[in-house]
């Protein structure tokens, strides 16, 4: 499927209500691409919801955004970071090992997601519900496929709303405190946010962390911070003209859904960060990890 891999287009269509998702907007855009062009399609649908957004990952790397059903919403897009496009296409090269009704699922289901890969000259649809997230599913190799699809077509939608949230009223400026740090220096990461109006802004949370931050290296995702929520609503108020920061750390270490933690090695590292809960755009900055002298 590499060979494949620089000639899709990754087409996201969402339907949700449950969600209120963190967002990475760079444009504005009338997003519609032709029928005939190869594309993957990825259908998130919740019968309550009431609206379904579609969005589009195209050849160049930027994803589109607009409202299909209800309530109006903005369109939008934004250029991917390199490490985000190469990562979802490498998701893409098994695909076709799925079967083509992965995890069952029927129209009662409280979400449903389709993915259908449309090539030059073939075509693949997958189905799942939110059994994808199952722990119990963890040793089927079909279930890691699917389910890292998923994360990062929803994080995509994620990345495109938030954005749109406070655009005029806040400016946002993630970014590390150094861009080159030594082997097993903590990674310091800052979240500043300037209010621009003459009124109090207030962000409000779903959970305890308010900061977030993806890894990637070499068209791999390492790291998702945090690792796991703590299920109570905070909020955070950036007074009128003013600008106020937080910040997060990475120690350099990755850490699998088994518990297993590894050092990452020297090398190049592009940290994604944004305001959980949709609350902000996310940007993508690099940090180097130096050698030991």
């Amino acid at each position: 499927m590499k060979n494949r891999s620089v000639h899709i287009i990754v087409f996201f269509v969402l339907l949700m209500t449950i969600f209120s998702l963190s967002c990475d907007l760079l444009l504005v855009t009338d997003a519609k691409l032709p029928k005939h062009e190869p594309k993957i399609t990825f259908v998130l649908h919740y019968p309550h919801g009431g609206w379904k957004d579609e969005v589009i990952v195209d050849v160049e790397g930027i994803i589109h955004l607009r409202r299909l059903e209800g309530d109006h919403l903005p369109e939008a897009s934004r250029r991917l970071d390199e490490q985000e496009f190469r990562y979802i296409r490498n998701l893409f090269e098994e695909f076709y090992s799925l079967d083509d009704e992965y995890i069952h699922y029927d129209e009662s289901t409280t979400t449903l997601y389709t993915i259908t890969y449309y090539g030059n000259e073939e075509e693949k649809t997958v189905r799942c519900d939110n059994r994808v997230y199952d722990h119990t599913l963890w040793g089927d190799p079909g279930y890691r496929i699917l389910k890292q699809i998923v994360n990062e077509l929803r994080d995509f939608r994620i990345s495109l709303v938030g954005a749109k949230r406070f655009a005029g009223s806040l400016i946002f400026d993630f970014k590390p405190e150094k861009e080159t740090v030594k082997s097993g220096e903590p990674v310091a990461l800052h979240y500043s946010v300037r209010n621009s109006t003459n009124s109090d802004v207030k962000m409000r949370f779903a959970n305890l962390q308010q900061v977030g931050f993806k890894v990637y290296h070499d068209g791999e995702l390492l790291l998702v911070y945090p690792l796991a929520f703590l299920p109570a609503t905070s909020s955070w108020k950036i007074p009128a003209r003013s600008t106020k920061m937080q910040k997060a750390e990475w120690d350099q270490m990755i850490y699998d859904e088994y518990g297993s933690t590894q050092k990452v090695e020297p090398g190049t590292y592009t940290i994604v960060q944004y305001l959980l809960d949709g609350n902000s755009p996310y940007r993508a900055n690099e940090v180097t990890i130096k050698k030991d002298d």
